[in-house]
Order: C-alpha cells, then structure tokens, then sequence
C-alpha cells in the first residue's frame, strides 16, 4: 500500500486522491500495454505523467499547458523520453475518447438547449447565453 499525502496529491494533480482513482477506474484498463519488460510503465504511471498541476486550469497536459517538455517529464517520473514521448498521445486520445460523451456533451434538442440557458441566467444572470468560451482568443464567424 502506498502512503499518500493527499494535500500534497492535490496541490500538484489538482484533483483529490478519490478523483484521480475514479478516473483511473476509467481509463487504465485501456492504457495496459503489452509486457515486454520487467520494468513496464503501468496504468497509472502513465495518467500521472500525463496530469499535473497548473495554475490554469484543473486538469491539464503538463508539456501542453506550461511548455513543459519531455525531457523534464523524464527528470521527474524516471521513465525516458522515447517512452513519454509513445505514451502520452495515447493518454490524451484515452481521456477523451472515455470523458467526451459525459463530460463535454453537446445539448441534442432544443429542451437540452433551454437548460443550459436557464443554468447561464439563474448563475451568472446572462440572457440568452448558449455557452461561454475562457482561456483563449478563438476567431467566431457567423454563419449567414
């Protein structure tokens, strides 16, 4: 068993120990590889290298969100480049493929619609409000 500080945990996932188990359940049993050595990187080390603490967001890619490179993934979780470089990929396809269907589902009718208007005027009293966007600067066009 391992001892886990959980402030610790969470100050640098940026999730509780439960969350990151429960995501883990999730999608670990899609990231096992085949084994060819004793030292075969598991499941879970591969959500950890993955996920990290930033200052902007909840859950990010380290090397996407903070220019972090592999290189330095390597220093911290003693796994090598190559091997980083193979596996993170998959995680991300992984976490998506799983997460998008709950997590980011689009409204499908014009009731799913009415609701997220609603949540938008009763939370943060914005009319007529589909959705917001934060974090970037994204060129929306009207379609005519």
């Amino acid at each position: 068993m391992v001892v886990v500080d959980s402030d610790m945990f969470r100050a640098y996932i940026r999730m509780t120990v439960v969350e990151y188990e429960n995501l883990l359940l999730q999608v670990g049993s899609k990231l096992i590889s085949a084994p060819t050595r004793h030292d075969l990187v598991t499941p879970s080390q591969k959500l950890m290298t993955t996920l990290s603490y930033s200052k902007y967001t909840k859950i990010v890619v380290r090397f996407l969100a903070t220019g972090e490179s592999f290189v330095s993934l390597r220093g911290q979780y003693h796994i090598g480049v190559a091997i980083i470089h193979g596996f993170i990929p998959k995680v991300l396809k992984v976490i998506w493929e799983t997460l998008q269907p709950t997590v980011l589902k689009m409204p499908s009718n014009s009731k799913d619609w009415q609701k997220v208007i609603d949540v938008y005027y009763k939370k943060w009293q914005f009319p007529h409000c589909w959705g917001a966007l934060d974090g970037k600067k994204i060129v929306i066009e009207a379609m005519l």
